[in-house]
């Protein structure tokens, strides 16, 4: 009778553990079913949602959709201009232009949106607007730290603004000038003064 009782107890046990392990299974279901709901739901209020690009280039800028400048071209005439590209738009934009997304001639305002691109590595070197803007506020040491630490393509866009505003006879500190002569090995002044010479000697 003992053997007999301890059998049916064992039984018992084991229905109760296979119970235990079912509803745990269900509830472990449950879990990832939630899961995948909020994720799509996440996908598709993402999807949904525009990106911010912004122009740094001082000249005019096309980023196409497609490559080879094919699909959806979006425009930029000038440096600083807007323009919200769909969210299924802005990842083409990003694949077929990743040499001016990631060298900085144009800025995705957009922190989520740069993760999902995993493009953070490459905007630890990138300057909005406003920090390029801000960097002729800033003292000779204070520039050049941060000058000698963007893409060399911003290095060039901070040259050609140094450029237009010495030929618009806008001031501009002489020791940034330096700065930026020095690491593109360049003469910014002399440049200047050989394009108002060609502007002087046309208009006569």
């Amino acid at each position: 009778m003992a053997a007999k009782s301890n059998e049916t107890k064992g039984k018992k046990t084991s229905v109760s553990n296979d119970k235990l392990k079912i509803k745990k299974l269900e509830e472990e279901m449950a879990l990832l079913k939630k899961m995948l709901i909020n994720n799509n739901v996440n996908q598709s209020s993402s999807s949904d949602r525009d990106i911010l690009f912004i122009s740094l280039w001082e000249g005019k800028l096309n980023l196409s959709t497609e490559g080879n400048g094919q699909g959806e071209i979006y425009e930029f005439p000038e440096f600083g201009y807007e323009l919200v590209i769909p969210y299924y738009h802005a990842k083409s934009v990003v694949k077929n232009n990743k040499r001016f997304i990631r060298d900085g001639r144009v800025y995705i305002a957009d922190e989520d949106f740069i993760k999902s691109e995993r493009l953070e590595k490459d905007y630890e070197k990138i300057l909005d607007k406003d920090n390029i803007l801000n960097l002729f506020e800033q003292n000779r040491k204070q520039f050049e730290n941060i000058f000698s630490k963007i893409t060399s393509k911003q290095q060039e866009i901070i040259s050609n603004i140094i450029k237009t505003r010495l030929i618009k006879e806008e001031e501009v500190d002489g020791n940034i000038i330096d700065v930026v002569d020095k690491y593109l090995n360049s003469n910014i002044r002399d440049n200047v003064n050989f394009s108002k010479s060609i502007t002087t000697t046309k208009n006569e």
